[in-house]
């Protein structure tokens, strides 16, 4: 909410040497949703050979639950075209996604399977989590099929983005920390790190509010969204992804002389 609320006040700040007849507009975006899927198949969780009774219900890696997040905001330069009917936008965006595996328990941890070269190697933790960050460059275009563009319209969008990993961190947390010193080398052995490119399309229904002065304030919900890109998480092989999207746009008459 705090963020949307600077989205806002800066956007009035802009809005002051707006044009209202402008085809041009710069949004603010920011949004996010859950991450859902299960657990990436390298990672191996074992009920030990001489385990207690108490750990006796953990099988594999049945007991290890999978979650994680993602967000974003960017800056989205827009452009409407036929009576505002259409819109195509691009920018900069910039997406952090947070993962994490657990037991789903504060009481009992799970027993990480590792192998290395000085054999095999069974690890207490508390879970792993997992921090990276991409900068992307988006593609989209709308199409308002219904409402007054004067006042709100329903759209559909279809956008494509791509771009670099500029960030990231993988760390197990250890039962033990005597034991984080391993982290790296059971790292390592997991091997395939997060991929450095990513990319994905996606489409979405809108609603978009004009207000003062032509500004714009738009909604959108997740329709249809796939990664593209292969190995860019480390932790989840993440199936469905609920969420929103908030944009609010200003125009701008780059050319103006007043």
């Amino acid at each position: 909410m705090k963020n949307l609320l600077l989205l806002l006040l800066l956007c009035f700040f802009m809005s002051a040497k707006a044009q209202r007849d402008s085809q041009f507009h710069i949004g603010l975006e920011s949004g996010g949703f859950a991450l859902e899927g299960k657990i990436d198949d390298r990672w191996d969780f074992r009920q030990p050979t001489d385990y207690q009774p108490a750990y006796r219900y953990y099988h594999g890696s049945e007991k290890a639950y999978g979650e994680g997040t993602l967000f974003y905001v960017g800056i989205k330069p827009q452009l409407a075209l036929w009576n505002d009917r259409i819109t195509l936008a691009s920018g900069v965006r910039y997406i952090h996604v947070q993962e994490r595996i657990t037991s789903g328990s504060k009481t009992y941890p799970l027993f990480l399977y590792s192998t290395s070269r000085e054999g095999i190697d069974l690890f207490r933790v508390n879970g792993i989590d997992e921090s990276l960050g991409y900068l992307t460059i988006p593609m989209e275009v709308n199409l308002a099929v219904i409402g007054n563009r004067h006042v709100w319209h329903i759209y559909v969008k279809g956008g494509v983005q791509a771009g670099m990993k500029i960030h990231g961190k993988t760390e197990i947390d250890f039962v033990s920390d005597k034991l984080d010193k391993y982290n790296d080398e059971v790292l390592a052995g997991i091997g395939k790190a997060p991929a450095s490119f990513f990319s994905d399309v996606y489409t979405s229904i809108g609603v978009r509010f004009i207000l003062r002065n032509a500004m714009r304030l738009s909604l959108d919900f997740p329709a249809f969204h796939s990664i593209l890109s292969k190995g860019n998480f480390s932790l989840l092989n993440s199936q469905t992804f609920p969420g929103m999207q908030v944009t609010i746009s200003t125009p701008v008459n780059f050319f103006s002389t007043k």
